[in-house]
């Protein structure tokens, strides 16, 4: 396989916002290469963080700007070393650490249990670094379902819990 010419073709595919085709065609491509023990160059490097690949890129071989973003979407997860998310991975934990409600259905190695990793660790160091009142934490609850290896992450706002309770007394929710 010519890396040069398919990484052209994976350029073409991303300009024309294709990326769902393009990611596929550079995750096989990676898988050649991590096969033949071969590094990447920065061309690929380019295209794993165009695609939204972060954790792909080898900050050995990458550009400064690679690099960079390589550092930017690290998170803790709660062990020793912090990982590096992709751009799909950080947009689904931006949207719970918002205190958005949201049901994720994403494929195996997608990294979900990851996300919800990260979002225990930062918010366990929030909640540990702010001395607040246990009436001002918010109530988290998530979901898991293994069976199409989906997840559904639910924050519980007061609004929430309001009509929880008044359904629970027979009341209907306002």
């Amino acid at each position: 396989m010519d890396i040069f010419e398919e990484c052209s073709v994976i350029n073409d595919l991303l300009q024309a916002d294709e990326g769902i085709e393009a990611r596929n065609r550079l995750i096989r491509l990676l898988d050649s290469l991590g096969r033949e023990n071969q590094a990447y160059n920065p061309l690929l490097n380019h295209l794993i963080r165009e695609s939204g690949l972060y954790p792909y890129l080898e900050p050995e071989t990458s550009s400064w700007q690679d690099r960079f973003v390589f550092e930017s979407f690290k998170v803790d997860i709660g062990q020793d070393e912090p990982v590096t998310l992709h751009s799909e991975q950080s947009l689904v934990l931006k949207h719970l650490l918002d205190g958005d409600n949201l049901a994720v259905s994403a494929p195996t190695s997608f990294g979900k249990s990851l996300i919800i990793d990260a979002y225990i660790a930062i918010r366990r160091k929030s909640s540990s670094a702010r001395k607040t009142f246990s009436s001002f934490h918010r109530k988290e609850q998530f979901i898991i379902a293994t069976s199409l290896s989906s997840l559904i992450c639910s924050s519980l706002t007061s609004s929430t819990r309001q009509a929880e309770h008044s359904t629970k007394s027979g009341r209907q929710p306002s």
